[in-house]
Formats: structure tokens, C-alpha cells, sequence
């Protein structure tokens, strides 16, 4: 009953405060992430996922990928695992976080968050225009209610038509008083263009 506890104790945390994660606050996940720590060889795949998502959100990545690779890797992690892996690499700025995406990819070619990861990476390396809005379109085509695509291509794009279109479909999305429409609304403010 403990351990059960502990887990929707960590669950409610990550869902109802995803943003004061590793952001000098996560005094609260400390103690359940000790918990968790404890025994961790014994502990069932379950918590150590949970672990796992705990230590990428307090930003803990070299302690997250060890645990990755100690107790996933060899055993065929599912999607949610190896995403959690490969933002592990990416947040330690590890080299090795292309392939681990180059692989998804290579597995899941029409997922949205793969798909998403990609247009990210390559917008972040200047090549939006070219490459990753590409990406981002693509995940769009596959998933029209996802929303982090219509949200980088407002952030990286210069064409406002293009803002414009895509904070609408945005806001269409989310609610109006979320951090991603305040986000989107930011962006229409940034080229000035009306809010709606």
C-alpha cells in the first residue's frame, strides 16, 4: 500500500506541477524520489519507469540515463521508455540523443511526437525553413490535435499569415487560460498580430 501511495503521490505531482519541475523546486518530488531510490533492483518495472520520469523532470539526467541503461535497455523498452530515454540524452546534451531519435524515427515513422522531435532538432540547428517545418507539418498531417507542432511553427516561423494561422489552431486546442495560450498569444503579441 505504501509503494502505491508513493507512486500516485508522484503521479499527482508530475500532472499537476509539470512546470516546477527542475526548476529549483523539487523539493517536493525529493522525498518520493528517495522512496523510489530504495530498493531499486527490487522494485517492479512500473516504479522504475515512474523513477525514470521523475528524474527527467528535476532534470537529474546522468542518474536518469544510468538508470535507463542499467534496467531498460536489454529488455525492449516500449515507445514511452525509449522517449524517456532519448529526452534524457538530449536534456545531458549527449550525443548519443540523434540516434536514439534517428532510431524512434526509424521504428515509427508516422508518430507525431517522433515526428515533432525531429522538426524541433533540426529548427534548433537553424534549418526550420528547410527541414524542420517539414517535420512539424508532417506530424500535424498525422495528428491534427496535437499541439506542440502548431506552436513551433508560430515560434520559428517569420511568415504571418503562417503565425497567424497556426496560433489559431493552437488556441482552438487548448484552454484559454493554459500556458500554451498564453504561449500563443505571446507569439501574436511578439509580431503584432490580433489576438483572438
Amino acid at each position: 500500500m505504501k509503494c502505491f501511495c508513493v507512486l500516485f503521490a508522484l503521479a499527482l505531482l508530475l500532472t499537476l506541477q509539470p512546470n516546477m519541475a527542475g526548476q529549483g523546486n523539487d523539493s517536493d518530488l525529493s522525498g518520493i524520489i528517495k522512496t523510489l531510490e530504495q530498493g531499486i533492483e527490487k522494485k517492479n518495472a512500473q516504479e522504475k519507469e515512474l523513477y525514470l520520469v521523475a528524474l527527467l523532470h528535476i532534470k537529474q539526467y546522468e542518474k536518469g540515463i544510468a538508470v535507463y541503461e542499467k534496467h531498460f535497455a536489454q529488455k525492449k523498452p516500449d515507445f514511452t521508455m525509449q522517449m524517456t530515454y532519448y529526452k534524457l540524452l538530449k536534456g545531458a546534451d549527449d550525443k548519443r540523443a540523434v540516434r536514439a531519435l534517428g532510431e524512434l524515427y526509424g521504428k515509427l515513422p508516422l508518430n507525431p511526437s517522433v515526428l515533432y522531435e525531429l522538426g524541433l532538432d533540426f529548427s534548433k540547428r537553424g534549418e526550420f525553413s528547410d527541414i524542420g517545418r517539414t517535420f512539424f507539418e508532417k506530424a500535424i498531417e498525422v495528428d491534427p490535435f496535437f499541439l506542440p507542432p502548431y506552436l513551433e511553427i508560430a515560434r520559428w516561423s517569420r511568415e504571418p499569415d503562417e503565425i497567424l494561422k497556426n496560433c489559431a489552431r493552437g488556441l482552438s486546442l487548448v484552454a484559454p487560460d493554459s500556458i500554451e495560450a498564453k504561449e500563443l498569444r505571446e507569439i501574436l503579441t511578439k509580431h503584432k498580430l490580433p489576438a483572438k
